[in-house]
């Protein structure tokens, strides 16, 4: 069959998602197959795509939820060993030079009071 580019535009297709080509009495068989083919191959990959994007972002929230349970727990470690050794070592935060009635002192009363026993 003779191909005439002056025929009518209803014989071919011409839109952005199918391959242009003529369309012969019954169609053409073999192009119909690859296109089945090509969609279900990208719906396949598509969907592949899809599934390995939702398993990346699983797997950070899932990171980030045992770090940060590690995290409370040793910070919580941390501050229950700074309470102790504080008790253990009697060390009130709020004593030290110059807290209280030590304002006041001279050196060399805090000599004598402190530093010579």
């Amino acid at each position: 069959m003779q191909l005439d580019y002056t025929t009518p535009a209803e014989n071919y297709t011409n839109n952005a998602l199918w391959i242009s080509y003529p369309i012969r009495k019954g169609g053409n068989r073999n192009v119909n197959i690859i296109k089945l083919i090509l969609a279900g191959l990208g719906l396949i990959f598509g969907a592949l795509i899809v599934l390995w994007a939702l398993g990346f972002v699983w797997s950070l929230i899932w990171y980030i939820i045992v770090f940060g349970i590690l995290g409370a727990i040793g910070y919580g470690g941390y501050q229950l060993f700074k309470k102790v050794e504080r008790k253990a070592l009697r060390e009130d935060p709020h004593s030290g030079i110059g807290a209280g009635t030590d304002i006041n002192m001279s050196w060399d009363e805090y000599d004598k009071k402190y530093l010579h026993k």
